[in-house]
């Protein structure tokens, strides 16, 4: 595991670091993508436990030539947190990009904009006496992103800012409610591959708590 974690970060260096050097070089197309996506994160640390969701579904995206991309997700969200256990949530997430600068305005020889996104879920959280809570989850995440463009195939990025995560127990006499909202700072560093025209192959890295990571597949029309 800490090979794994390492090669990921090793890995988002490098896509940092070309994302800070190459030049972008159009704008987007208007449209609409399907898609799918798994992601795997960190949010915090509790009594020396780690924290960790497996998050995946499907993506819905829209976006305009100058200032705005959005997505709307829906899927399903595991939680591992020792010694708790608990069944895959549905979850529902909303978020998006408000671009600043794009190359072409000739400010800056890349794309510059504000991210941010939230996301919700529910679980019952179960211990191994019997004992059993419903729990709310939330997370946002607030960042600034930078996006260069390689040949117009590959499209770096390096996003940075703040995640807050929240898990909220209903019964604090089953979980303690200690330490479970937590705003920490967030890095993610990905690229994303026009396959062709329409198909679109994504590759994140992500650390907050703990080193992470995502792929995600869209369709555009």
């Amino acid at each position: 595991m800490r090979s794994l974690h390492h090669n990921l970060l090793v890995v988002g260096l490098l896509v940092a670091i070309l994302c800070l050097v190459t030049r972008s070089q159009a704008q987007d197309t208007p449209g609409i993508s399907a898609g799918a996506f798994f992601e795997n994160r960190t949010d915090s640390k509790v009594g020396g436990d780690e924290l960790s969701f497996n998050y995946y579904g499907v993506r819905f995206k829209v976006r305009a030539e100058r200032y705005i991309e959005g997505f709307v997700d829906l899927g399903s969200q595991s939680i591992d947190w020792q010694p708790y256990k608990a069944s895959d949530a549905g979850s529902f997430g909303l978020g998006g990009i408000f671009w600043l600068l794009r190359s072409e305005d000739g400010v800056v020889p890349a794309d510059v904009g504000v991210y941010g996104s939230y996301h919700v879920a529910s679980y019952t959280l179960k211990t191994d006496a019997g004992t059993s809570t419903d729990a709310k989850y939330s997370r946002y995440m607030v960042q600034g992103i930078v996006r260069g463009f390689e040949g117009g195939v590959a499209h770096p990025y390096l996003r940075a800012g703040i995640m807050n995560s929240n898990l909220e127990p209903d019964d604090e006499q089953v979980i303690s409610s200690d330490d479970l909202k937590t705003t920490k700072p967030a890095v993610n560093v990905g690229v994303d591959f026009n396959i062709n025209e329409s198909l679109v192959f994504g590759l994140e890295g992500n650390y907050s708590e703990g080193v992470g990571g995502a792929v995600h597949l869209d369709y555009w029309f």
